[in-house]
């Protein structure tokens, strides 16, 4: 059986002040973004995607891991899909977008800062006991149909102007036979969310879902 062989990695060029392209990382040579970052009044430092692709095929970021399964038929190089693969590579990803976005507020520390630890005043839910903080973490649940979904739940901070330091709980989604984009909930009100009505539904009621902490 052939494998798939990824490009040679190439370090990240730093094109200017807040501009930098290149691969993803050692691990998703595949992967080509260009990413800029500024300065706005009303929310500090901020980082923006100038362009992304996958084996040369541009894509939006909701569909790139999708296309990079279907490139290496698999989650792997080698196209694995075992659960510890999916999760493996999935840690690897989340970790790799998250350096190339340091102004996303992505909170990866054993422990909430002290100068959040007052915002978390919305409850996270049954599925997380007295809103309590976790570093970012991956697992893989069914869905209804037989797939099944790997899940990241994290926290973020933001600056919000006039609105003081936000605090949210983020969970993305995606299905582990493809790794299409699975949206879990869907705004219903201001700080209210539910799961979707249409496609298949999660079965496991652990799976997280997002919410904003502060108003």
């Amino acid at each position: 059986m052939t494998t798939y062989t990824p490009p040679v990695h190439v370090p990240r060029k730093e094109t200017g002040p807040g501009r930098s392209e290149g691969q993803l990382s050692a691990e998703f040579t595949e992967v080509e973004v260009k990413v800029t970052s500024s300065f706005a009044h009303d929310r500090g430092m901020m980082s923006r995607l100038e362009s992304l692709s996958v084996g040369g095929k541009d894509c939006s970021s909701r569909d790139l891991l999708q296309e990079l399964v279907a490139l290496r038929k698999g989650w792997t190089v080698s196209g694995g899909s075992s659960d510890a693969e999916v999760v493996a590579t999935f840690k690897a990803f989340a970790e790799a977008w998250g350096e190339i976005f340091p102004h996303a507020g992505r909170l990866t520390g054993e422990a909430l800062p002290d100068h959040l630890a007052g915002r978390m005043n919305r409850p996270l839910g049954p599925n997380e006991p007295g809103g309590r903080y976790h570093p970012p973490r991956v697992a893989i649940y069914a869905l209804d149909d037989g797939d099944r979904l790997v899940v990241e739940s994290f926290f973020r901070s933001w600056d919000g102007g006039n609105h003081g330091r936000q605090l949210a709980y983020e969970v993305a989604a995606y299905k582990v036979s493809d790794g299409s984009y699975f949206s879990l909930s869907e705004e219903k009100e201001r700080g209210g969310q539910v799961p979707e009505k249409t496609g298949p539904q999660p079965v496991d009621s652990n799976i997280p879902r997002p919410k904003h902490l502060t108003r």
